[in-house]
């Protein structure tokens, strides 16, 4: 399987302004290069917070998933409609920390890419398929994170 990877920083890269961790390079390249089966395309857009992603940044992204002939995912958010198979995916924290969900947050949207790689814009994050206009973050206990489905 061939996958563009985006990434543009937050948790899941370890840029997580909340926690004050801070890393300099995506992880999650890596990770899926380990992969069997797998050969990524990695653009890195920019290595941000989520809440500092600008018209700017979503213009690249936006430029880079109309480039690729692949699968496209994205380690950080977009706001983008296409007739690709694109999910956004993030962790709550980031990969080579203690506890870390990433590696499982990745496999998940990796495993649905493999069975079933619907054209659209989706949220793969604890097991589940999010639409991205009817999920929201909320907070579940003091720095601890969750998503959860609005009307």
């Amino acid at each position: 399987m061939r996958i563009t990877l985006i990434t543009t920083g937050g948790t899941i890269d370890g840029l997580d302004s909340d926690n004050g961790v801070l890393r300099t390079k995506s992880a999650a390249a890596e990770w899926l290069k380990k992969q069997p089966g797998i050969q990524i395309e990695e653009i890195a857009i920019c290595n941000k917070d989520s809440t500092d992603v600008n018209s700017s940044d979503r213009e690249e992204i936006i430029s880079a998933i109309q480039q690729s002939d692949r699968f496209v995912l994205i380690t950080h958010g977009t706001f983008t409609i296409t007739d690709k198979a694109i999910l956004r995916v993030g962790a709550w924290k980031p990969f080579g920390e203690r506890n870390s969900d990433a590696e499982h947050q990745m496999a998940f949207a990796l495993k649905l890419f493999l069975e079933n790689p619907t054209p659209g814009v989706f949220i793969a994050m604890d097991d589940q398929l999010w639409d991205p206009d009817k999920a929201e973050k909320y907070e579940i206990e003091n720095g601890k994170f969750r998503l959860r489905s609005i009307a």
